[in-house]
């Protein structure tokens, strides 16, 4: 009989910069903090961070599917990422009443640790917004964002006792240190982080998610047979397997671009489950199963960038990221097969 393995569950909940849309898997932000956490806390635990951001979001559209994309992953850790977006599309006000119903569902939704994070920066130079009116109000729009966001998140984070994981301060304290740290860390876009910038911000949010988890309470998390189930039930998971066991893979296709960001965040939901089932499991055929079933959503995953890229890369390096999930998984499915050779 196998024993079950310590299982830390993470949850980046936040817009496009815990999305990571522009770099391959393997680099992401969600990637890079799971290494990061492996690394620190040793390879007896296995670590899952699920990357739950959607693109565009602000607190008050984030608000409505915390129970899928946070709650559903009964999870150890989340680490809150909102208020970019809100700064130049919400009113204050409706900023900050989003943002307290969030952290106020996640203390009565889940028992997790919950890490707020600021925005490193929004390029003077770079940035979309910086010749909008309220930026020049603001004197800049880093400015801006610090009076509007920042200041918010700092003080709500103080007042609950949560932790702040302040990449803008960290970001300008290493400019100023190095101003060679805005090429490497920041892309053009003046606000979303290369993968240069994912690994570094992962390292510092390991830091402070390590520092704080000794002495937290444990809690049941649920047999490897109810998480397992939760990942084959998975209605994307299902029809992406329907039309690869098919040898289908135009089928295959349609599922993976259909409805992102659902598609991406139902895929990413299936991968966390079958990874828990998996270190619950004490049944060797049963983790097998998992460890498979994880392995297929994984592909899934990767090829739905690979098949839709934001840049040369994140469809090159997506391509091998898949090839390895894939590397030594038992009779996987004839569609996807095809489909990972056939994708440009």
């Amino acid at each position: 009989m196998l024993l079950p393995q310590p299982y830390l569950q993470v949850v980046l909940f936040g817009a496009s910069l815990t999305w990571s849309m522009r770099a391959p898997y393997g680099q992401r932000y969600a990637d890079c903090l799971e290494q990061a956490l492996r690394a620190r806390l040793g390879g007896a635990i296995v670590v899952d961070v699920a990357a739950c951001g959607a693109g565009g979001n602000t607190a008050r559209e984030a608000l409505p599917r915390l129970d899928r994309d946070v709650a559903a992953y009964q999870p150890d850790v989340v680490v809150v990422s909102l208020g970019a977006n809100d700064c130049g599309r919400e009113e204050k006000a409706v900023f900050e009443k989003a943002y307290v119903e969030v952290l106020q569902a996640l203390a009565e939704r889940t028992a997790a640790l919950v890490v707020c994070e600021t925005t490193p920066v929004l390029d003077e130079e770079w940035h979309a917004y910086r010749d909008r009116d309220f930026a020049k109000a603001a004197g800049g729009i880093n400015r801006h964002i610090e009076a509007f966001t920042h200041e918010y998140v700092r003080r709500t984070v103080a007042a609950r006792g949560l932790i702040l994981h302040d990449r803008f301060r960290i970001y300008h304290d290493a400019l100023a240190a190095d101003p060679g740290v805005r090429e490497r860390l920041i892309r053009r876009d003046g606000v979303h982080l290369t993968e240069a910038g994912n690994a570094f911000f992962a390292e510092t949010l390991a830091e402070r998610i390590t520092a704080a988890l000794p002495g937290r309470p444990t809690r049941p998390a649920g047999s490897a047979a109810e998480w397992l189930a939760k990942a084959n039930g998975n209605a994307v998971l299902q029809a992406a397997m329907a039309a690869a066991q098919a040898d289908d893979p135009a089928a295959l296709r349609g599922v993976l671009l259909r409805d992102d960001p659902v598609t991406r965040l139902m895929l990413q939901q299936a991968r966390s489950c079958a990874r828990r089932a998996g270190a619950l499991s004490t049944d060797e055929a049963q983790r097998a199963a998992a460890e498979r079933l994880a392995a297929l959503a994984a592909a899934f995953l990767g090829m739905q960038r690979v098949l839709n890229p934001a840049t040369p890369l994140a469809a090159s390096g997506s391509r091998s990221w898949v090839e390895e999930r894939l590397r030594g998984v038992d009779a996987v499915p004839a569609g996807l097969q095809r489909l990972c050779q056939e994708a440009p």
